[in-house]
């Protein structure tokens, strides 16, 4: 007995809701992505609503469309067409402005998890805001085995910065961030690295023109931040001891 070709009508139903069930699918996880990603999720900086920054043509600007990925959303002024940039004053939101583009977070040992400190920057071209989270990094060591009657790069760096620190007793122009006790209060520290050097979306290098920000957080006595440099001389000639301090506490 020859079997019954398939039923067309069925098949084209199933294949339907098929199509049905995989678009919604696909829907829901789009969804879920989009509740996820930084452009949809809340700025983790507060802004009160009478928070506001003024442009060099003394027109008060909002802060709209902020959002994790934009923790100052876009600071573009609506009247003039220009930037914010690293003068440009801003009321109402407690930031702290960064010289530099290279600086160092350090936690103690015993905690887990990320910074609470917030870093961020805003591109003096467009008015983006980018935010700048800490990333782990190595501990920094001597490259070169010390012997056994020689002293630790941190001991001669110490030595060398108290020398320094109590002859000239140089500051710097910058404030110092540097918080936290006394270098021998606690050994280990786990060490976080922040950058200014990611193009913006206009593929602007961050410049010295652009405001580069911090905002501490609920605990800043336990992060310390400072100022990262490359050379251990230029450490020494161009900061204060507890600078100095800071920087060999988070490597």
């Amino acid at each position: 007995m020859t079997p019954r070709p398939p039923n067309q009508n069925t098949t084209s139903t199933q294949h339907t809701q098929s199509t049905q069930q995989t678009q919604s699918t696909r829907e829901a996880v789009d969804s879920v992505h989009r509740e996820l990603h930084p452009c949809y999720l809340p700025t983790p900086v507060w802004i009160p609503q009478d928070a506001f920054w003024v442009c060099i043509c003394d027109k008060r600007n909002r802060f709209e469309d902020t959002s994790k990925a934009r923790p100052l959303g876009r600071m573009y002024c609506e009247g003039c067409t220009k930037a914010a940039n690293f003068n440009t004053a801003i009321h109402n939101v407690e930031l702290t402005r960064l010289q530099y583009n290279h600086y160092m977070v350090s936690l103690p040992g015993n905690t887990s998890g990320l910074p609470m400190t917030i870093f961020g920057n805003v591109c003096c071209r467009c008015g983006r805001s980018h935010l700048r989270p800490p990333r782990p990094m190595a501990t920094i060591k001597d490259p070169k085995p010390a012997a056994t009657e020689k002293e630790s790069l941190g001991k001669r760096l110490i030595k060398a910065a108290r020398k320094t620190f109590h002859t000239d007793r140089k500051e710097d122009d910058q404030p110092s961030i540097y918080h936290g006790g006394h270098i021998d209060e606690e050994l280990e520290r786990r060490a976080f690295t922040v950058q200014f050097s990611k193009p913006c979306t206009c593929l602007h290098e961050p410049c010295d023109l652009c405001l580069k920000f911090k905002v501490e957080g609920p605990l800043p006595q336990m992060e310390w931040v400072a100022q990262a440099v490359e050379a251990t001389d230029q450490l020494v000639e161009t900061h204060s001891l507890p600078d100095i301090e800071a920087f060999i506490m988070a490597t």
